[in-house]
């Protein structure tokens, strides 16, 4: 592609980068001497971002599918590299529906034989997968067959019985409760992603506020008074307490044993080297009684 001028190439480049949504700038340039006078012959349009690092808190996002972007906010980053290594994998996979009834699949690589396959079983009830190489079962990570099976389906989510807590970013923000049902403060930790929330409700609804008409002002009033008494039947009926148990309660009375003595007589053996133990072996060799040399 040929251009007269700098400045029609540069308003090419604008134009086409809007329409591909993305800016751009002016990198490199050369110029060459003709005639004692410098002439620039090489300038480079490239996009803005070119040649930045990408800030390292940030994970790489590599397909369009919407699982990879649900999990990239809900694993830690070392997790979901992993994940993200079983949804690239899964392109080379393909699928096929076998029993209709238990929703049963052969999930197969393709060129594999035919004798090499896995099965993967789908609960549409309780949105449940098994697969047969029970790679979720060991390290807690969705296999890229049931990935296969999720996509085919256009299943555009990552059930929750598929995220282990302890993989996410919010593991260690949830409250611990002992078998009585008593919050354990020395195991509790402040939720930032909570207070963030709290903190953009606050923000919107201050915006909504502000030089806003008389009935928005009492509407908001009326919602104070709804979530007051929310609140406070909530703390009278202390509905509050968790599900289930994550830790079990302090008993009041530990009993605490006396060691087994321990047999002091005498002391250790100390431990010999190879070298040394060849020595003595050496050592323990009859000697010839015509040459002297020890005998083998």
């Amino acid at each position: 592609m040929f251009f007269d001028s700098q400045e029609e190439a540069e308003k090419f480049y604008v134009n086409y980068g809007k329409i591909s949504g993305f800016c751009i700038r002016k990198s490199s340039t050369k110029y060459r001497n003709v005639d004692g006078a410098k002439e620039l012959y090489l300038r480079d349009f490239v996009c803005s971002k070119q040649g930045f690092k990408a800030p390292s808190n940030t994970k790489q996002i590599r397909t369009i599918y919407a699982i990879e972007l649900q999990m990239a906010k809900r694993y830690t980053h070392k997790i979901f590299y992993m994940f993200q290594k079983e949804v690239l994998s899964f392109m080379h996979y393909g699928s096929m529906k076998l029993d209709e009834d238990v929703q049963l699949h052969i999930v197969q690589r393709l060129g594999d034989s035919a004798n090499h396959f896995r099965e993967v079983s789908f609960n549409p009830s309780k949105q449940e997968f098994i697969c047969s190489c029970k790679k979720f079962e060991n390290e807690g990570i969705p296999c890229s067959h049931i990935i296969v099976v999720l996509i085919n389906k256009f299943i555009d989510c990552l059930p929750e019985n598929l995220i282990i807590q302890r993989w996410t970013t919010t593991a260690k923000s949830r409250i611990v409760y002992d078998d009585d049902g008593v919050e354990l403060q020395a195991q509790r930790t402040s939720d930032k992603s909570i207070d963030r929330k709290n903190i953009e409700i606050l923000r919107g609804f201050a915006e909504c506020l502000n030089d806003a008409p008389i009935e928005v002002c009492n509407a908001a009033k009326d919602m104070l008074a709804d979530l007051q008494k929310i609140k406070a039947s909530y703390s009278a009926s202390g509905s509050n307490n968790p599900p289930q148990s994550i830790s079990t309660s302090v008993p009041s009375i530990v009993n605490v044993h006396p060691p087994n003595l321990s047999k002091t007589k005498g002391s250790a053996k100390r431990l010999k080297g190879g070298k040394e133990i060849a020595m003595e072996e050496i050592g323990k060799r009859r000697t010839c009684s015509v040459c002297g040399k020890k005998i083998k």
